[in-house]
């Protein structure tokens, strides 16, 4: 007994040496995964549909609510000042939740409930802010192009944002690579998923002399136009790496088009370089992102850039292309579950969050893939500014289990209802668990702050 307990130290120590557990990390933690799913299996490959559910609420409790900081729900650091939001005013006591009508087999959606006003935005008071073209630009879209000068790496666990990043700024020079943007980007290893703000402010904080737009609402045509015009793109988007596995979200550098074939280059951390992905493929994974991505550039082309965007010159432009496309896409595929999705996601960042949140009941009607809380919380927003903080709590409980922890932005959000609802020990307890995952989420770190509760930072 005593050999094996003293076996199991020297095991856990040589696990724990930098060169060791970079090369083993991956597989003891595909193994918890697959323990995890036979201990306790999902129960779908979804996310639940919406159901009724019955709110007791201490109406008499006295909670001191901070303001919660939600920057990094859709907002551009560089761009953008710091949203702050206070919780929403719970509804009366026993007032079931609102609830989707389930989806019929003849549904036909109308522009109505969850396409209600569209909120407005003038393009031509954006493209005016911005100086007459440069001589260099073409507007002109080749039949085809490519792009040369980047250094591909393949990826480590769940570390595609990281090393996709270091092969977007390795085409401008950069010399480092995936293990010093991870440092910054995923202090936590198991951390699954890295947010498209975390990388801008990765870029913000150390390559200052390079300048990114970040965008959403994009189009193939876009993005032929800015590889065209020697821009690599960086795009978030679903991916299938097999049956078992299932859908995920994924980073990939385009760095290439092939109009011959119909194919957009890319370098993948993790099929490899030069992958060749046909349109209609790229373009419906890259639909399960709300058509998210992000240019570098340096400092002085930020005019020609902003010129080639055109209607994406500005972040709410951006949005206002996006929100346009969800609209028509939901009406003329109301089975899309990545459409109603992406109506929610836009709508949240006008603030709508009753339309938001309808259009979320919907893409849970549909079947919302399992993993898609890893990767987007517009969920956990519009239902905590429309009171649904049980549902937020619930979804929250879920994703977590299903992912084995290593959530932030779950653990935040399930802190922020239980917050609203006066549960704050709860609230306190996860807002820990999120800086414990990623020691840089500033937005726990702010709502602690505002309770009077020490942290580390």
């Amino acid at each position: 007994m005593g050999m094996c307990v003293g076996c199991g130290f020297v095991s856990a120590y040589i696990y724990q040496l930098p060169a060791v557990n970079e090369r083993l990390f991956w597989r003891v933690e595909v193994a918890r995964a697959r323990v995890r799913d036979i201990v306790s299996p999902r129960e779908a490959d979804i996310l639940p549909t919406v159901q009724p559910t019955d709110i007791a609420l201490n109406l008499d409790s006295q909670v001191a609510v901070p303001t919660v900081q939600i920057a990094f729900e859709d907002v551009a650091p560089q761009e953008t000042a710091v949203l702050e939001a206070t919780a929403t005013p719970l509804p009366a006591a026993n007032t079931p939740t609102p609830t989707a009508t389930l989806l019929s087999a003849n549904f036909t959606p109308v522009p109505t409930s969850a396409a209600i006003a569209t909120p407005t935005f003038t393009p031509e008071a954006a493209v005016a802010a911005v100086d007459p073209a440069p001589q260099d630009i073409s507007f002109e879209i080749p039949r085809s192009a490519s792009l040369n000068g980047v250094r591909h790496e393949y990826q480590r666990w769940n570390n595609c944002g990281p090393a996709t990043l270091a092969m977007g700024l390795s085409y401008w020079g950069w010399q480092g690579n995936q293990k010093e943007t991870a440092a910054f980007l995923k202090p936590d290893q198991n951390d699954k998923n890295v947010r498209p703000d975390e990388l801008q402010a990765y870029l913000n904080e150390n390559v200052g002399w390079l300048k990114h737009a970040y965008r959403v609402g994009g189009n193939l045509d876009l993005l032929k136009l800015l590889v065209a015009n020697g821009y690599p793109v960086i795009a978030e988007k679903g991916y299938d790496v097999d049956p078992d596995t299932g859908w995920m979200g994924h980073y990939v550098l385009v760095t290439g088009y092939d109009d011959v074939n119909q194919r957009m280059v890319t370098f993948d951390s993790f099929r490899g370089p030069n992958e060749r992905v046909e349109y209609d493929k790229f373009d419906y994974d890259w639909q399960a992102f709300n058509r998210l991505f992000i240019v570098m550039y340096p400092p002085e082309d930020e005019n020609k850039v902003l010129t080639l965007l055109g209607d994406h010159a500005t972040l709410e432009g951006s949005y206002q292309r996006a929100l346009d496309t969800a609209q028509r896409e939901t009406l003329d595929a109301p089975n899309n579950v990545f459409a109603w999705h992406n109506l929610g996601t836009n709508y949240s960042y006008f603030r709508d969050y009753a339309a938001a949140a309808s259009s979320f009941d919907q893409a849970r009607n549909v079947g919302m893939p399992w993993r898609m809380l890893w990767y987007q919380f517009g969920v956990y927003r519009a239902y905590y500014e429309t009171g649904r903080m049980y549902e937020v709590t619930d979804l929250a409980e879920i994703t977590l289990r299903n992912a084995g922890g290593g959530l932030e932005e779950s653990y935040f959000w399930r802190a922020s209802a239980n917050l609203a609802i006066g549960d704050i020990d709860a609230a306190i307890a996860d807002y820990r668990k999120a800086l414990v995952h990623n020691p840089n989420f500033v937005e726990a770190e702010s709502a602690l702050n505002q309770l009077g509760v020490p942290t580390d930072g």
